[in-house]
């Protein structure tokens, strides 16, 4: 990560984020994982100030949670509001994990890896912290979007783009090729989180491959 795109301002929208806001999103993100889940051990990788870390709490109350990032602002809010979670500063494109290998049932990561400029280190240390029988959940925008393709046509900005810290984007092969030397199983790739069009009663669902946002399940 190029620490110098992240502003004040930027930091300032994570630290605002409520989990009251976003307890919604994240049990559709979970609810990717189509295995029953009972972790002992879960990582939540690039935790920001800590809402999906408050999540999984409340979703599996007796597990122990570890939330990782690189950069120092969202932890200390993440550390304050939530003081019965550990957080601790990781460079996750860099550095080697601060976790025993084989140790955790359950990583997450979501809307991280478009940050990264190289998603290996990340994706090896992953397998290595995972148990046998593990599994990775993680989102990030889908590269084949339809209407990433839909802006450019019209001149507008593709969600996403709205970031200027996303660093690259993936597709449903792209990250499944990505993935493939690192050892997972059970590799399953979803797109379309949200329908294309929605008024009223009037619902037309997201196109394979090309719908927003991708969720890739993966197993070890």
């Amino acid at each position: 990560m190029k620490k110098e795109n992240y502003s004040a301002a930027y930091y300032d929208d994570i630290v605002a984020q409520s989990l009251g806001g976003l307890r919604k999103k994240y049990a559709k993100f979970i609810s990717y994982v189509r295995e029953p889940l009972q972790p002992r051990r879960i990582v939540d990788l690039g935790c920001g100030s800590g809402t999906l870390c408050a999540y999984l709490r409340e979703r599996f109350p007796t597990a122990e949670i570890l939330g990782l990032d690189k950069f120092e602002t969202p932890l200390a809010s993440a550390r304050q509001r939530y003081p019965g979670l550990l957080f601790k500063s990781c460079d996750l494109e860099n550095e080697d994990f601060p976790v025993e290998s084989a140790s955790v049932d359950l990583v997450t990561s979501h809307e991280v890896i478009e940050h990264l400029d190289s998603i290996d280190h990340f994706f090896r240390e992953t397998c290595r912290i995972l148990a046998p029988g593990g599994i990775m959940i993680l989102k990030t925008p889908n590269g084949l979007d339809l209407m990433r393709y839909v802006a450019r046509l019209t001149g507008s900005i593709w969600y996403a783009d709205h970031d200027k810290t996303h660093r690259r984007y993936y597709d449903y092969f792209s990250v499944k090729d990505a993935l493939a030397p690192f050892g997972f199983s059970r590799l399953s790739a979803h797109t379309g989180t949200k329908p294309l069009y929605r008024k009223g009663i009037v619902i037309i669902p997201a196109i394979p491959f090309l719908g927003n946002g991708l969720v890739v399940v993966a197993g070890k």
